[in-house]
Parts: C-alpha cells; structure tokens; sequence
C-alpha cells in the first residue's frame, strides 16, 4: 500500500481522513479500518484544513503533536469553515493531557483520546463517531 489507501466508494462511501507524523500510526489506522471505509492520510497539518475542504471526509482522526504545522493549529485553521463542512474530528495523540486540549472541544472537537494501537479500539472508535 502506498501513502494513501483509497477504497472503492462503492462498497463504502464513508471517507476518513487519518493525520499523524508517524507512518506507523497511520499504518495501524489504515489496516484496522481498511475495507471498512474511504481512508486518505496526511503525514502532517499542511494543508489539512484546504484537504478537509476540498475532499469533505465525514470523520478525521487527528494527531495534536506533529512537525511543521499540529493539530492545535489545523483545529484553528477550520474554525472558519462553515459548520457544514466540518466533519467529526477525534482528536488520537500521545499528548491528552496537554494544556489546551480540554478546551478542543469548544472549537468542534467530537471526542479526544488516547492513541488507540489495537485495531478493536480504531474500530471501535471509528464505529462510535460514525453513528454520532
């Protein structure tokens, strides 16, 4: 598999946007939720909040602590976008208990949580914020 998995839509038209700085992170993302789902990936913030417009993913799991451009700032980035353009971002990061994280989910965010590793607790995740 390359940077990107990208998967029929016609079997599942439900498109995920995976953002972390690891690629095993997102390796893991991308094997649990594989034939589940659309899945896209960035390996940092650059351009995420212009990808989140343009491609319009129903769910972004999101890394806060990344090189260049974090979560923190993509968050901000799509404070400006209309309501109905959001998608559900879960915040999945190392660092959730980190100054200004409880604040996150004034500015939209669905849920924050540990890094899931295993693929039951992605799924579950993936499950959880899809149906809310």
């Amino acid at each position: 598999m390359g940077a990107s998995a990208d998967i029929s839509t016609e079997s599942a038209p439900f498109s995920v946007l995976i953002v972390d700085d690891d690629s095993i992170n997102r390796e893991v993302f991308r094997r649990a939720l594989d034939g589940v789902c659309n899945i896209s990936e960035r390996p940092n913030g650059v351009g995420t909040a212009q990808a989140i417009h343009e491609g319009q993913p129903d769910l972004v799991f999101l890394d806060l602590m990344m090189p260049i451009v974090d979560g923190f700032q993509v968050i901000e980035e799509l404070v400006g976008l209309a309501p109905e353009l959001l998608p559900r971002i879960v915040v999945v990061s190392a660092a959730t208990d980190q100054n200004g994280v409880s604040e996150l989910r004034s500015q939209g965010v669905a849920g924050i949580h540990q890094r899931p590793y295993a693929p039951d607790e992605i799924l579950a995740l993936f499950h959880r914020y899809r149906l809310s």
